[in-house]
């Protein structure tokens, strides 16, 4: 419906979702019939990100907020 309704062609699914695998069988076969370019990242990089919302509800419910400008800066780099 999201494809639909923005006119894109191409899907991107990752997170803990991308790592569904029957989604990702359904996924497959509903964006191959209707022409729709899929992309999961590998299944080892597909992560629950529920600690992160967990965190994220923390700072709503305090009302921290960033600014929608905010340069992001990754606090964690893989391989280092």
């Amino acid at each position: 419906a999201a494809l639909a309704a923005t006119g894109r062609r191409r899907l991107v699914v990752a997170g803990g979702v991308g790592a569904n695998r029957q989604l990702r069988e359904r996924l497959r076969h509903e964006c191959g019939r209707q022409g729709i370019e899929l992309f999961f990242p590998p299944l080892e990089l597909c992560t629950d990100n529920a600690v992160m919302g967990a965190i994220a509800w923390e700072k709503v419910d305090s009302g921290d907020f960033a600014p929608l400008d905010i340069d992001v800066q990754p606090g964690l780099l893989r391989g280092e």
